[in-house]
């Protein structure tokens, strides 16, 4: 018998990618299609939630300037000379 060295013909090697390439890559695209999808829904989501943050910050912005007039008027009226004269007809 004789035993012949070298290289055997006739199988190949398989690489790890080689054996999970077409499956990884299936799943990556299935994945990528997956967010793609979800994709708008999370905008409109964050667009509304913001939206509503919005809305919030000027409600108490007109809340504060109404505080803002009334203060502005109490210190027009404390500041009338009718006031300060019966302040000091009082004193």
């Amino acid at each position: 018998m004789a035993l012949v060295h070298g290289p055997i013909h006739g199988k190949q090697s398989k690489t790890l990618f080689g054996a999970l390439g077409a499956p990884v890559s299936l799943l990556a695209a299935i994945g990528l299609i997956v967010a793609a999808m979800l994709l708008p829904v999370v905008q409109s989501s964050d667009a509304t939630t913001t939206g509503y943050s919005i809305r919030r910050h000027e409600q108490e912005l007109s809340g504060l300037n109404a505080q803002i007039y009334n203060t502005q008027a109490e210190v027009a009226l404390l500041g009338s000379g009718a006031h300060i004269h019966d302040e000091a007809a009082r004193i």
